[in-house]
């Protein structure tokens, strides 16, 4: 898991907004709900209960928390965190090194080259810059059927790289075998999980 303070990315967040006197005040003003949201998540993701956490379902000038909105939180990390020349971009680089270039949901057959929300930031605002929903990824797997959804029950949640066991990561899973034929167009490779 991410082992940057929530507190210290947030502090970034805000030294880069500059210019938007406004977006900085409600920001600054909404930290503590985005901590306590930080510390809801944690918790629920300790014990494999992320899928209980409500998606936020209002339209883009709607308040999530505090005085911010969606359309700010998007803002925030488009602008402030993920933005080349920001300070939070740091922290940004890091979670991405950290990976290695490896996805891990994909188990590393593909490159991370950018960060998922782990929890669409569309549906979940409120953890657009929190670290442990932001998850190096490969394009695939960042856009993919994933990039849609989020859980609503226990076992339609994906596997989440910071929280889960190693068995998931540490043993192959997924197996192929190739079924060959006369005609080599009529052959197939046939994946199955064997866990």
């Amino acid at each position: 898991r991410p082992d940057m303070d929530y507190v210290d990315v947030l502090e970034l967040c805000s030294n880069g907004i500059t210019g938007l006197a406004e977006l900085k005040r409600r920001f600054d003003s909404s930290r503590g709900e985005l901590v306590e949201c930080a510390l809801d998540y944690e918790e629920r993701a300790a014990d494999g209960r992320v899928y209980q956490i409500a998606p936020f379902n209002g339209h883009e000038d709607s308040i999530v928390l505090g005085q911010l909105s969606s359309k700010d939180l998007g803002k925030l990390y488009k602008q402030y965190f993920s933005a080349k020349g920001k300070p939070a971009r740091d922290i940004y680089n890091r979670l991405m090194l950290a990976a290695k270039e490896h996805c891990p949901f994909c188990g590393g057959i593909g490159r991370a080259t950018n960060l998922d929300h782990f929890l669409p930031r569309t549906n979940f605002p409120a953890y657009a810059v929190y670290p442990s929903n932001l998850v190096p990824s490969c394009m695939d797997c960042n856009m993919g059927e994933k990039a849609q959804l989020y859980p609503d029950v226990y076992e339609g949640q994906f596997i989440h790289p910071y929280w889960e066991d190693e068995k998931f990561f540490g043993q192959q899973w997924v197996r192929a075998k190739f079924v060959a034929w006369p005609a080599l167009e009529d052959s197939v490779v046939e994946y199955f999980v064997d866990a």
